[in-house]
């Protein structure tokens, strides 16, 4: 069973080389892709490297391929079983930021704080306007929401180097989105 903590599972390793769909076809529950696959491509595939259409057959299970579960097959030189709904995409990384801006904007005691904070930045923190708790209560609220964003998001990325672990940095997201913060921040 695929997870978010592991949404991609390993089927044929790349030292089969050019036999990885032969492979593919000889050793997977068929039953688990219904009719997502033609008859024939199994056949095609189970003849190897040999067969004329054993690589239009491949190309087609890899671009057709799919459980009743929403899992597919993703080749990057080893065959994989991939949950995509489960794998982020690199080009969501940009909204990251204004949804945890958005949820940090949503606190009630963040208004006055923030605006205070800010206000003192005119005069420079070294003025005594501000206070270290004032930065650590601002802080904690930043941590806070990154945290509950951080929370919900896939471990595994999307991105043109192949599926990457990686762990998105909301705060600096978040941060990055709003003028206030990004001033404030400076000083924790």
């Amino acid at each position: 069973m695929l997870t978010r903590e592991n949404p991609f599972e390993l089927l044929v390793d790349s030292h089969h080389g050019q036999y990885v769909p032969q492979v593919f076809a000889e050793t997977v529950r068929r039953d688990l892709f219904g009719e997502s696959i033609s008859a024939e491509d199994w056949q095609i595939l189970s003849a190897g490297p040999d067969h004329e259409q054993y690589w239009y057959a491949w190309d087609s299970v890899l671009n057709s391929a799919e459980t009743a579960d929403g899992v597919s097959l993703w080749q990057d030189g080893d065959l994989w079983a991939v949950r995509w709904s489960l794998i982020g995409d690199s080009e969501e990384i940009g909204e990251i930021g204004a949804t945890a801006l958005e949820l940090f904007n949503s606190c009630d005691q963040r208004r006055g704080l923030l605006g205070e904070l800010y206000a003192g930045l005119m005069d420079g923190p070294s003025f005594g306007r501000w206070t270290d708790d004032m930065l650590s209560a601002l802080r904690d609220m930043v941590e806070s929401v990154s945290d509950r964003i951080s929370a919900d998001l896939p471990r595994y990325w999307h991105s043109d180097f192949g599926i990457e672990e990686s762990r998105v940095d909301v705060e600096k997201l978040m941060i990055a989105e709003s003028p206030a913060l990004t001033a404030i921040s400076k000083y924790w």
